[in-house]
């Protein structure tokens, strides 16, 4: 089974392009569907932000910085490889105001995927919701759920009055005997175990 990694990239701005940045992802924001981050499958959760630019304790000026933050079902490489496949002209719409993103000729997925590659970091700290759950596993769990509510409210009648043992019983002979369900007949695999005792 697949373990979960974070993906962390980092990009700054090109000067003068942070506020036109923060307004493009703000409308972005509006409009859910235009980064349609389901169609990726092994993804967990996905956030751009913009850093706005600043200065050190010294004074110095730290220019602004877009992230991108990422928690997949790893490894990392096949989906950032997908994330340019599915959304390479929106990436280029967000990224094309940082620094050295390729354009032109040079748009291409192998120079996007050098670009992102270049600047990923590595995360002091990763906060996962679903220790050693995959995104497939998720949500058919979510959906098994649905299934379970939706057989509740139709045997209302029929199982009204009995004890939550004998309705639990029921439920699990419904489960298992839709066919649709026999993968939560088994227990989902665990992370490996390396990860585990990481």
């Amino acid at each position: 089974m697949p373990h979960q990694v974070e993906l962390t990239i980092v990009a700054p701005v090109t000067e003068g392009h942070a506020e036109e940045l923060q307004q493009h992802l703000q409308d972005l924001g509006d409009k859910p569907a235009a980064l349609p981050f389901g169609e990726l499958a092994n993804l967990h959760f996905a956030r751009f932000f913009v850093l706005q630019e600043t200065h050190d304790l010294a004074g110095q000026a730290i220019p602004a910085k877009l992230i991108f933050l990422s928690d997949v079902d790893g490894p990392a490489e096949p989906y950032m490889a997908a994330l340019v496949e599915t959304f390479g002209g929106m990436l280029d719409e967000i990224f094309r105001h940082c620094v050295a993103y390729p354009t032109g000729d040079s748009l291409t997925t192998e120079n996007r995927l050098a670009f992102l590659r270049s600047r990923t970091v590595s995360a002091a700290t990763a906060y996962v919701n679903t220790v050693g759950r995959s995104v497939q596993q998720i949500r058919q769990e979510a959906g098994l759920r649905e299934v379970i509510e939706d057989y509740l409210d139709q045997s209302e009648g029929e199982l009204s009055g009995r004890s939550a043992t004998e309705i639990r019983s029921a439920i699990r002979d419904f489960v298992f005997g839709e066919r649709s369900l026999r993968w939560a007949r088994r227990p989902a695999p665990p992370p490996e175990l390396w990860w585990r005792v990481r």
